[in-house]
């Protein structure tokens, strides 16, 4: 039998509830009727990525795009990565000092990282249980839940309290946890 066709390239931008500005997607709109100006009102800070065949020519140039749209704050910091063998380019914006001020998070090894927006809250006894199984982290950053994922997989999220949106990214299982 012949080998599924991969599946079609994919974007996700975790954006607020706003659809994505018509400057991206390059239409013309007039300033009187620019969903770009409403959309900005909302000042949040967030995460954006392609993931799929277009994140290995075009995923930088329209990550940086989706990540520059939501720097509008003194105090936001962006970060992203680009893997070109996995296809996948994601970043983020979070706000200095908060939460998510770590982006992005990555295991000892590197070959996990974690671009996430909001805040989480864990249980003090599983804080305890990673800090007792080795893993090195700051509690108080999302840094911890890159390595809540190492040791739990996938059902990490089960775990998780609060208010947030994340992408996961594994390149050694090539997996994309959203």
């Amino acid at each position: 039998p012949e080998p599924e066709p991969p599946p079609p390239p994919m974007l996700c931008a975790m954006i607020p509830r706003e659809p994505l500005p018509e400057v991206l997607s390059g239409r013309q709109v007039s300033e009187a009727g620019d969903p770009f100006l409403k959309w900005r009102e909302h000042r949040m800070a967030g995460i954006a990525g392609i993931i799929g065949a277009c994140g290995r020519a075009q995923g930088p140039a329209l990550l940086d795009v989706m990540l520059g749209t939501m720097m509008y704050e003194p105090f936001y910091t962006r970060a992203s990565h680009v893997d070109a063998q996995n296809a996948w380019c994601a970043g983020g914006v979070s706000i200095r000092g908060e939460f998510a001020d770590c982006l992005p998070a990555r295991n000892e090894t590197g070959d996990i990282l974690l671009f996430l927006a909001g805040e989480c809250f864990l249980d003090p006894g599983t804080v305890s249980e990673l800090h007792a199984k080795g893993h090195q982290f700051d509690p108080g950053n999302a840094s911890v839940l890159v390595h809540l994922y190492e040791e739990r997989g996938p059902q990490f999220v089960r775990e998780l309290n609060g208010w947030f949106s994340g992408v996961l990214l594994d390149a050694g299982r090539r997996r994309a946890v959203l």
